[in-house]
């Protein structure tokens, strides 16, 4: 029987990022059931390509001029579609040239995967509705929309919507009670992750708790001006590129998640399966699907820092509730079973 198949467009395939590891992890399984290609469209040359796939990457190099990258991009894609012929396309592109997609390949099923929030402009109103409405028109435009939660879902018109959450691969060295001083941190270097809170964060309780670590784990070397005033002062740590979780997480004590925007939290729901206290903002979307505050971690309203502070300090001081809190999100987590979640996304396809 011949094997459906599969194309998937992404900016990035290659990383640590939450959500490239999850397609990594998808497409390993579903490799055995049908021919699939990958096309990275920015690849990071930075980035050390070191697991192969069983599956074709293709990655169209950049152009330093933004028009240039986008002709070069269409002008590929469509090259690759024509010698490939897949049966369907899944997208996976946040930006601009994702969500126009379909206006410049027509003729095959095009899916649209929605992994980030839309950015809401904190001042100006009238920009953000017409932003949404140009979004809503061209998300039609899709034959089918895939959502990670409920939340994201209904702000979203589209008469053939489905969402499937992420997963995570469970492990024997999940959780065990947690003595470590150690609190981490996970995420890119970028406005919407609240590295810059973080840091405000650990620079009033550091000095206090002297015998604890803060390790911020990065995919590049964090640049910002505040961790190097810091660094010298207080013991904080910047490990880079790092994708192994179990390394990440097993020697943690709390979670910190700083983040202004999170689609789904896919760094928290790591950090729960390895039994860790987590704290976080409470976004829109993302941690609150997650976490039940004070039941399986904490979720700090309005991104009011100093209450951040207060309770990060609370749970350094009571290793009790520390353990509390880890063992339910150890057990949040097993919701989250990836072999389940990668059978829906087979259940997808087949169909």
């Amino acid at each position: 029987m011949k094997q459906k198949k599969l194309l998937f467009l992404m900016p990035f395939f290659y990383g640590i990022g939450g959500v490239e590891k999850v397609i990594q992890q998808r497409l390993l399984f579903l490799q055995p059931f049908f021919q699939i290609k990958v096309i990275e469209s920015n690849p990071n040359s930075n980035i050390e390509i070191q697991n192969k796939f069983p599956f074709e990457v293709i990655r169209i190099q950049k152009k330093d001029n933004k028009f240039s990258r986008f002709l070069t991009y269409v002008k590929e894609c469509k090259k690759i579609i024509e010698t490939y012929q897949p049966d369907e396309i899944m997208v996976l592109d946040n930006g601009w040239k994702g969500w126009f997609f379909p206006q410049l390949i027509k003729g095959v099923p095009i899916n649209f995967e929605l992994h980030a929030v839309l950015p809401k402009p904190s001042k100006n109103f009238i920009i953000y509705t017409f932003q949404k409405f140009i979004y809503q028109k061209l998300l039609k435009k899709f034959d089918r929309v895939f959502f990670i939660n409920l939340p994201m879902a209904n702000q979203w018109k589209h008469n053939q919507k489905t969402i499937i959450p992420n997963g995570i691969q469970l492990t024997k060295e999940s959780f065990q009670p947690k003595e470590n001083q150690c609190i981490l941190w996970v995420g890119r270097e970028s406005e919407e992750k609240g590295l810059e809170n973080m840091l405000k964060i650990w620079k009033v309780l550091a000095p206090k708790y002297p015998d604890w670590t803060l390790k911020l784990f990065t995919p590049f070397k964090i640049q910002n001006d505040l961790f190097y005033q810091l660094n010298q002062k207080i013991r904080m740590e910047n490990i880079v590129g790092e994708s192994n979780i179990s390394s990440i997480y097993k020697h943690g004590a709390v979670y910190c998640n700083t983040s202004f925007t999170e689609s789904f939290g896919m760094s928290i729901l790591e950090a729960m399966h390895f039994g860790l206290a987590v704290i976080s903002f409470d976004c829109d979307y993302g941690p609150r699907e997650l976490i039940e505050s004070e039941v399986n971690g904490k979720l700090i309203t309005g991104f009011d820092v100093s209450e951040y502070s207060c309770q990060l300090e609370y749970l350094i001081n009571h290793p009790e509730k520390r353990l509390e809190l880890g063992k339910k999100a150890f057990e949040k987590s097993k919701q989250y079973q990836i072999i389940s979640i990668h059978k829906k996304w087979l259940e997808v396809y087949q169909n």
